[in-house]
């Protein structure tokens, strides 16, 4: 049945990026990690960062690979770094009264999960798709297709996609988002968004 023909309920859907549209820092390696670790190698860092979000190594190879032979102090130290933009809980929680809301990020399972935890996240969000659970990372469109299997009852034409990454906004509107670039320092490409914000709050205009 396609999507002229299926019955589909009124809701809406917003689906959020995580790193660097809810939270402060929009580069998880190259600043946050660098941040927390000066003497780090970051290409080294971020060659073994490839494999461990999409779970072809594991936590501790990561580590290891990257100079940490004992490392569970230096990751707490690294992802008590990461925090969320001021106000942005507030605004998932007062976006959840009337919309259902999605987790959408390229993130190690481990680390999603701490950030999960740390910021109520299960509590918010209806669904929650890590790169690092599923071993496809975005733009992959099979990762895509997880997330809408979730959201079977609601029109793609009523889901927001709100990402700073804008090859990861082009494959949603292949699935018939409406796509929200998040503006960052990312140069604007072929494709162009449906809406390009510079603030995350401009969000809750586009969906009303």
């Amino acid at each position: 049945m396609d999507s002229k023909t299926k019955q589909y309920s009124n809701e809406k859907l917003i689906i959020f990026d995580m790193i660097g549209t809810l939270t402060t820092n929009p580069h998880l390696i190259s600043q946050i990690f660098y941040l927390t670790f000066p003497s780090a190698d970051i290409p080294e860092v971020k060659k073994y960062y490839e494999d461990y979000k999409v779970d072809k190594i594991d936590r501790k190879t990561f580590w290891n690979g990257v100079g940490f032979e004992n490392f569970s102090t230096q990751e707490a130290r690294f992802l008590g770094n990461i925090s969320l933009k001021q106000g942005v809980l507030d605004m998932l929680k007062d976006l959840k009264e009337d919309y259902k809301l999605a987790l959408f990020s390229n993130i190690p399972k481990e680390w999603g999960h701490y950030m999960q935890d740390t910021f109520g996240f299960k509590e918010i969000f209806d669904a929650i798709i890590f790169s690092g659970d599923y071993g496809i990372q975005k733009p992959d469109s099979e990762i895509y297709e997880i997330l809408l299997s979730k959201f079977q009852d609601i029109n793609p034409g009523n889901m927001y996609f709100v990402d700073d990454d804008l090859e990861d906004l082009e494959t949603g509107k292949k699935y018939l988002m409406n796509t929200i670039w998040l503006e960052s320092d990312q140069l604007a490409g072929g494709y162009r968004p449906d809406y390009v914000i510079q603030d995350i709050f401009e969000i809750i205009n586009i969906v009303k």
